[in-house]
């Protein structure tokens, strides 16, 4: 088989050793984003607590004008720390499928194909783009799974011509069969064999 494709020397060319490396860490910008987030909790937590502790001094003295002024900066407050809560809770939403899709991802890269992400919600963008994730995973195992089949059955197809060339050849040279024309005939007719499976291929 002198032009064999270069696939069948080793390994099919996508079947190829996967170069291990650390998983990717997506989990650490999110862990970085919370960092801040609860540094800027902390502090408008503290400072709602020294407004609190300034308006009821100012109650006690009978200072309106006091009064509101702390009312509306507790609302400055409030405000901006309800807006970052809500705003935290989606980051989280968006950002634990993107790190479970980034991390099967590279599972996927590294050969894994038994990997799944985790559906979040049914009808949201995410959801469609983990099941459609999980769907091409399905679809590159079962095509590993036919390649596979394929393999075996052509070795166990070209395994049988091969075989019966190698005896009878080692056989005229051990002496045991003469090299008749009929002998040869019949050698010959496993090279067409194989040479119409290689065609069939």
């Amino acid at each position: 088989m002198k032009h064999k494709p270069p696939h069948w020397q080793h390994e099919p060319p996508w079947k190829r050793e996967w170069k291990k490396g650390p998983p990717r860490q997506s989990w650490r910008l999110f862990a970085f984003f919370s960092l801040i987030f609860g540094v800027i909790v902390l502090l408008i937590l503290g400072g709602f607590a020294a407004l609190l502790l300034f308006f009821s001094r100012a109650v006690a003295g009978g200072d309106t004008a006091a009064v509101v002024w702390l009312g509306a900066c507790g609302l400055t407050i409030f405000l901006p720390m309800l807006a970052f809560f809500i705003a935290g809770r989606a980051f989280r939403g968006i950002a634990t499928p993107l790190a479970d899709v980034m991390n099967a991802a590279d599972a996927v890269a590294e050969g894994d194909l038994t990997v799944r992400v985790p559906v979040y919600g049914r009808r949201n963008r995410f959801a469609q783009l983990t099941s459609s994730f999980n769907r091409m995973i399905e679809e590159l195992q079962r095509a590993d799974e036919q390649r596979r089949n394929l393999t075996a059955d052509v070795a166990h197809e070209l395994r049988t011509p091969l075989h019966i060339i190698q005896g009878n050849l080692e056989g005229v040279l051990d002496g045991v069969y003469e090299p008749t024309p009929a002998h040869i005939e019949a050698t010959l007719e496993e090279t067409r064999t194989l040479a119409r499976l290689v065609d069939d291929l």
